[in-house]
């Protein structure tokens, strides 16, 4: 019998790319793909989906067994994740999400830092995993 794990989607505010792709590089992801039309995304099997996306980490990057993870911008602008039942149900679930949220928000104050003149004076996470970034005006 051939089990298929159907891909789940998740609405985001991500409107960045760039912060994104940032952001899932910081949670350890090794490669990410960003493509201008949306790529096909593979299941854990090899098998080529219908689902899409223009932000993408391989299934080999994710984890054993698993599908490849997806994110495709939305008429809005912002980014919608595409996560198999099966990656959901072993760590890419609403706690993921919300460690994804903190890095790409962590991210978009980095570069504001940047663009603005800022330097970063401190940047930590708390026990309570917050993000804490201190900036200071450039010299």
């Amino acid at each position: 019998m051939h089990c298929v794990s159907h891909y789940t989607r998740v609405k985001t505010q991500f409107k960045s790319s760039e912060n994104l792709v940032r952001a899932l590089k910081a949670m350890g992801f090794k490669k990410v793909e960003q493509h201008a039309s949306p790529k096909g995304l593979y299941g854990y099997q090899g098998d080529l989906r219908s689902d899409k996306a223009h932000i993408i980490v391989r299934r080999e990057y994710v984890g054993n067994a698993s599908n490849d993870l997806g994110f495709i911008q939305r008429e809005d602008g912002t980014y919608e994740a595409i996560i198999s039942a099966y990656d959901r149900q072993t760590g890419k679930d609403e706690r993921w999400m919300t460690r994804l949220r903190r890095e790409y928000g962590r991210s978009t104050v980095m570069e504001y830092a940047k663009r603005e003149g800022y330097d970063v004076v401190e940047s930590k996470q708390t026990q309570s995993e917050e993000i804490r970034i201190v900036l200071r005006r450039g010299a």
